[in-house]
């Protein structure tokens, strides 16, 4: 869809009346299951002009045991479907992303990004001589959401993230080639856990 025809969007739905919710074919105990299952997916990416793209992947289920009962070889490499949207520019010398994750099911642990902004800057020479530089900085609001029905509350912090790094690459014989770096990483978070009232079980 969309005017240059390069966007698309794939929508999968499954709805069905479970007369036994209760079979188990695991040792793993299960909560009691509303007959009533369901799955909805998107999956989209949407071309809004030549230098900006979003994407979306959101998931929506009925129980956290809808895809271990019914789509067994997609919770073989994803049992607990990611929920993110997310928005980028492009540019030949760097990328800004900004990205939405969300828990949109309540019986699988998240954590939220809400949201998430990065920037990246792409390997340049240093005002067009022959160091490079290259830097990664992210500011994200994180909201750690446990499932429902947890004895963990829910928590929240500010994380600002920012990587910096110069390179002098060269080759010496023809055929050596040395590339030493220098850069450095800092990280900062507004709230830490206190690990004193936190409960850990074994």
């Amino acid at each position: 869809f969309g005017t240059n025809k390069k966007s698309w969007a794939r929508i999968r739905t499954y709805f069905l009346k479970d007369e036994n919710p209760d079979i188990n074919r695991t040792s793993a105990p299960r909560p009691e299951i509303s007959e009533g299952r369901y799955r909805v997916s998107l999956q989209s990416r949407t071309l809004f002009t030549d230098d900006i793209y979003g994407i979306a992947n959101i998931t929506k289920l009925s129980d956290e045991f809808v895809l271990q009962d019914f789509f067994q070889t997609e919770f073989q490499f994803n049992p607990q479907p990611d929920n993110v949207v997310a928005v980028t520019k492009t540019n030949p010398n760097y990328t800004l992303t900004m990205i939405g994750r969300f828990q949109a099911n309540n019986f699988f642990d998240a954590t939220e990004r809400l949201p998430e902004v990065v920037f990246d800057v792409k390997r340049l020479p240093l005002f067009g001589g022959p160091i490079f530089y290259e830097s990664e900085t992210g500011i994200a609001e994180l909201h750690r959401n446990f499932r429902s029905g947890s004895n963990n509350p829910d928590y929240s912090t500010l994380r600002i993230d920012s990587f910096h790094q110069f390179s002098f690459p060269n080759t010496f014989f023809g055929w050596l080639s040395v590339v030493p770096r220098v850069g450095f990483r800092a990280t900062y978070y507004g709230e830490t856990r206190d690990l004193d009232k936190t409960m850990f079980t074994r």
